[in-house]
């Protein structure tokens, strides 16, 4: 499957020839030549720093999936941090950035329109009635939000970060709960066994989840692709009105 990579878009690769020269002139400046940006090369750097925070809530989401793709076979990191821990910090660090990569994109849409709206105020309510943002970009965001809230990410988020430890659907099975709880265990069932078939459920159960978690990621990656499309436009014309 052919994964998007958000630095060959249009959108970033217009402005290639701009950020290296940006780049030599800010390494002049560190030499303490004197030099400054014009008012093309401003936008430039103040645009790709809404970009390269997108980037790095797509590269945080990547890193989530690959470290519950596995659980660290070295004793020493088993000793100080036991299975279900792992995934939950992690499966945490996922939803966190689920919710910021979307925060980041009304951000991308409140610079590139120029709405002026504080950070407090970049919400998706205030965007949406905002008359100057065209009609495909209010569609794709809610859209977006629209699939946060019905797989309830956004609402698990909220919950982890003021109320409780995120659930994992996964672990409501109702196998894995009894497990939890040892209510299966008889004198026919030694500890080895229980372990043992414990580990099997559990990696079933997260190589599951790993599944679900993947197709959310590819699924919010063309959700971005699609907003840079419709926002490359706008980019272009706005970048040829300021001055070299």
């Amino acid at each position: 499957m052919r994964r998007f990579e958000i630095n060959k878009h249009d959108a970033l690769v217009f402005f290639e020839a701009d950020i290296i020269t940006i780049a030599r002139l800010s390494r002049k400046t560190r030499k303490g030549e004197k030099t400054e940006l014009s008012p093309r090369q401003m936008y430039v750097m103040e645009t790709t720093w809404y970009f390269n925070e997108i980037k790095h809530k797509l590269a945080d989401l990547s890193s989530a999936y690959l470290f519950m793709s596995a659980y660290p076979s070295i004793k020493s990191w088993r000793s100080k941090m036991n299975r279900e821990e792992y995934y939950l910090y992690h499966y945490e660090s996922y939803l966190n950035s689920m919710v910021g990569l979307f925060d980041r994109m009304l951000h991308l849409v409140n610079h590139v329109y120029g709405l002026g709206l504080s950070d407090n105020n970049v919400k998706l309510e205030i965007i949406s009635t905002n008359s100057r943002v065209d009609k495909g970009i209010k569609s794709a965001l809610k859209k977006y939000d629209g699939f946060l809230q019905r797989q309830e990410i956004k609402k698990s988020r909220n919950s982890a970060s003021h109320k409780e430890r995120p659930r994992m659907a996964q672990f409501n099975d109702p196998v894995m709960l009894e497990m939890s709880a040892g209510l299966f265990l008889t004198s026919d069932v030694d500890r080895a066994d229980f372990l043992k078939l414990s580990k099997i459920m559990y990696g079933k159960l997260i190589k599951e989840m790993n599944t679900e978690i993947l197709a959310h990621i590819v699924r919010v990656e063309e959700s971005v692709s699609a907003l840079l499309s419709m926002l490359h436009p706008k980019i272009k014309k706005d970048y040829l009105t300021y001055s070299v």
